[in-house]
């Protein structure tokens, strides 16, 4: 009987630990010592920006960053450890996180805008990631 006791105690335990992985496999929400497993999942870059970007004036150029997480992480851009906003006619920050610089007349050259290194950084509650530097030349 004692044996029986302990098999079947064994048994549930690992149940247990498989049921807890199916459900992490399969993106069930769990709760573990009062924690949601689902909850921190910190960002993840789905696109990061490259190295180097170099276009001409009259082209312009796109930079694309997108991540993801739980909760969904805000992605903005950082340039010399500023948040990076729209300049009218120059540079826009799209709300699907790509910094697009917008094609220029050559008086229109701005060093800091178009000279400049950027990153894109990603951040929830779950923590903040960060991409690797990108240098710009236009």
């Amino acid at each position: 009987m004692v044996l029986r006791a302990l098999w079947i105690q064994s048994t549930l335990r690992v149940l247990g630990v498989l049921t807890l992985l199916l459900l992490l496999a399969t993106g069930g929400g769990v709760v573990w010592a009062g924690v949601s497993v689902e909850e921190g999942r910190g960002p993840v870059f789905l696109h990061e920006p490259p190295s180097r970007l170099h276009f001409s004036n009259t082209t312009g150029a796109l930079l694309p960053c997108s991540a993801h997480g739980n909760p969904p992480p805000r992605v903005e851009w950082l340039s010399g450890g500023e948040v990076v906003v729209d300049v009218p006619d120059v540079r826009v920050v799209h709300a699907n996180g790509s910094l697009q610089f917008l094609p220029f007349p050559p008086y229109a050259y701005t060093a800091t805008v178009h000279a400049a290194t950027y990153s894109c950084r990603a951040a929830s509650a779950a923590g903040t990631i960060l991409s690797i530097p990108v240098h710009v030349r236009a």
